[in-house]
């Protein structure tokens, strides 16, 4: 559940939306853009705003108006995106839930592709946002000489088996994640969670780690602190902090992932 500082940055996101494509509307040309297909080859005429007759014929517009084609097919999609900003944000201002971003995307997929090629999305996509995430560089812990090569079925090298079967069970529930990112915590330093995992819905990371020896008392006890130190830092169990264990008597079981991770698929 949002926190009411994250819904007021939301209604502040949705104000500063509308805001832009009511300006953009108002000075785009007049008319809406019409598609038709010639052996699926798309062909466009500049239409009236009505539904009547005049509203369904329009001017054919040629390879020479590609300027006017692509600010009407902006414009039709800008009103389209306008009524569902103005929907949600209808909704946040009366303490409803809302879709938020992906209803807003949503205008954009549901566009046909021809469509798709002429108009800027206005918001950006959240599979962009999550390939940047993704993309983005960094330098994880390393490996010791003599460590274990235990490998994925990507080929990421992780440093146990069952290290290795929850980044295939990541990758199977299609979770993006980094292993051993590095991160700054208050009151620690530098550190390396085992996973760092991206809501493909929130956009918001969360940190994923495993303990692999809570039978011994001294690993248990720094499992604890760490978790600890997680908390004093923001990073609270089952928000954005989850937690795997395993005993030499009880097996990890990747299978628990699909009910933990539950939000992230």
């Amino acid at each position: 559940m949002k926190s009411i500082n994250q819904l007021e940055m939301d209604k502040k996101e949705l104000e500063s939306i509308i805001r832009i494509l009511t300006a953009e509307i108002k000075s785009a040309p007049k008319g809406r853009l019409r598609t038709n297909y010639n052996r699926k080859t798309p062909q466009y005429y500049q239409c009236d705003e009505g539904i009547g007759t005049s509203g369904m014929t329009g001017r054919y517009l040629g390879r020479k108006e590609a300027g006017l084609i692509k600010a009407l097919a902006q414009k039709d999609y800008d009103k389209q995106l306008l009524k569902e900003a103005e929907r949600q944000l209808g909704l946040l201002r009366c303490a409803l839930p809302a879709d938020g971003l992906e209803k807003l995307e949503q205008v954009y997929y549901d566009l046909t592709e021809a469509r798709k090629k002429l108009i800027n999305p206005r918001i950006k996509l959240r599979k962009d946002t999550i390939q940047e995430w993704f993309d983005a560089p960094y330098d994880g812990k390393g490996f010791r000489e003599g460590d274990p090569e235990i490998y994925t079925e990507a080929g990421e090298r992780v440093r146990s088996k069952s290290e290795k079967m929850i980044a295939d069970k990541l990758r199977l529930l299609e979770i993006p994640y980094k292993y051993e990112c590095p991160m700054e915590l208050k009151g620690y330093g530098t550190i390396y969670p085992d996973f760092t995992l991206l809501n493909k819905h929130t956009l918001q990371p969360a940190i994923l780690e495993h303990f692999g020896i809570m039978d011994d008392p001294e690993y248990s006890a720094n499992a604890v602190a760490k978790v600890r130190t997680y908390e004093r830092n923001g990073i609270f169990l089952g928000q954005n902090l989850f937690l795997t264990f395993e005993t030499a008597q009880t097996p990890f079981d990747a299978r628990s992932l699909e009910m933990i991770l539950a939000d992230f698929i």
